[in-house]
């Protein structure tokens, strides 16, 4: 005698009195527990993250990094694929061919990668130059507090960029304390 039974619809082989995995619950005339709505957690307390870096590796080693809004970055690879990464600090939207490596980053991390990840671009002192994307560890205090002061600045960095003058304070006194 055979523990198993063939399902009338698609004669799958199912365990005698068991569900057919293909079609079921029609062939046996079993209905389908009830199951409970699922309930929307609560997000109340619950801050969400912010992007301070989106970025990917290529399996060559190529960084490919999207730093603001709608700034579509591609690279073809040596291996002939074309690799993609966009949103800047807004959202994440990339390639997905399973070889890269996501180097994407969100404010949750340490202020030591957030000084070196996080950037503000810069025309230089007199506003010639051309613009270069500056670490916040790389500012000069002057330079942070007149941004600060002066720019509307996302919230994420504006946290860093008052985080990394703390620090700075911070790193002095201990210095001073040592030498006292």
């Amino acid at each position: 005698m055979s523990r198993y039974e063939e399902c009338n619809i698609c004669r799958t082989n199912v365990i005698q009195g068991g569900m057919c995995p293909v079609c079921w619950p029609v062939p046996f005339g079993i209905e389908k527990p009830k199951q409970e709505p699922l309930k929307a957690k609560s997000t109340v307390g619950v801050r969400k993250m912010k992007l301070i870096r989106n970025a990917l590796q290529t399996p060559d080693g190529t960084l490919i990094e999207s730093t603001h809004r709608h700034d579509y970055v591609t690279h073809t690879d040596a291996n002939g694929k074309t690799y993609c990464i966009d949103g800047g600090l807004s959202y994440v939207r990339s390639s997905a061919h399973g070889d890269e490596v996501y180097l994407t980053l969100y404010d949750n991390e340490p202020h030591e990668v957030q000084r070196v990840v996080l950037k503000w671009g810069t025309y230089g002192k007199n506003g010639d130059q051309p613009l270069t994307l500056v670490p916040i560890a790389e500012m000069e205090d002057e330079h942070l507090e007149a941004v600060l002061d002066r720019f509307h600045v996302s919230d994420v960095r504006r946290a860093a960029m008052t985080k990394e003058l703390e620090y700075r304070q911070n790193v002095l006194n201990m210095y001073y304390d040592q030498e006292e």
